[in-house]
């Protein structure tokens, strides 16, 4: 089955009825933090956006046709972004979480098309925030441990390699902040695995960074 039928056809009937046929002109706000939902666009596009500390907009993507918006905040727990329409007119299906969790999360299709793509951009985007220096680099570095081992406080990967790409930084820089945080009792760090034994004080170092 084509991606362009994902996925509302894929769903049983009962389920259909609890989603959401949505239409947005421009400017208006498609996802805002706090929403108990999932977008998916079948025409259009959105501008992901937040503002800094100063009140200045920051414009990190353009979702497209096909897209879907809210999965990220699904597996964060959160997101203090909004998505505004940005093109004359957006449509598209608004679907309540338990029913993304239920229904569509698991399925083939969306793991297979649509999962790599939403984890490239959650890295991608949030790394957009940070500036391309050491301080940025350990903000968001910071910010990847404390979203993605919150039940164990242990954050899981294959190799250095992968960790440098997941970061966005190359291996010099990488090492460096990793012995940083070591140094300052935040983490530990094993071969495939970082524990955090800080939590505070590595959430402080990507609450406080101004970008």
């Amino acid at each position: 089955m084509h991606s362009s039928e994902f996925p509302i056809t894929l769903l049983p009937k009962s389920v259909r009825d609890k989603i959401k046929f949505k239409r947005y002109k421009k400017g208006e706000f498609i996802y805002e933090d706090g929403d108990e939902k999932v977008f998916y666009i079948k025409k259009g596009r959105g501008m992901k956006i937040r503002c800094d500390e100063d009140g200045e907009k920051v414009f990190p993507y353009i979702f497209s046709d096909d897209e879907f918006i809210g999965v990220n905040a699904y597996f964060t727990g959160g997101s203090d972004w909004e998505v505004i329409a940005y093109s004359k007119e957006v449509t598209g299906f608004e679907i309540p979480k338990s029913i993304f969790k239920e229904y569509i999360l698991s399925t083939p299709l969306f793991t297979e098309e649509y999962l790599p793509k939403c984890v490239k951009l959650l890295f991608q985007g949030l790394r957009g925030f940070y500036i391309d220096s050491q301080g940025g680099a350990a903000a968001y570095y910071a910010y990847v441990l404390s979203c993605f081992c919150k039940e164990s406080n242990i954050f899981h990967f294959d190799s250095y390699t992968e960790l440098t790409k997941a970061v966005y930084v190359n291996k010099s820089t990488l090492y460096k902040i990793t012995n940083q945080f070591i140094d300052e009792g935040i983490i530990e760090k094993y071969k495939n695995s970082i524990k955090i034994i800080n939590r505070e004080a590595l959430v402080k170092y990507f609450d406080t960074y101004k970008y």
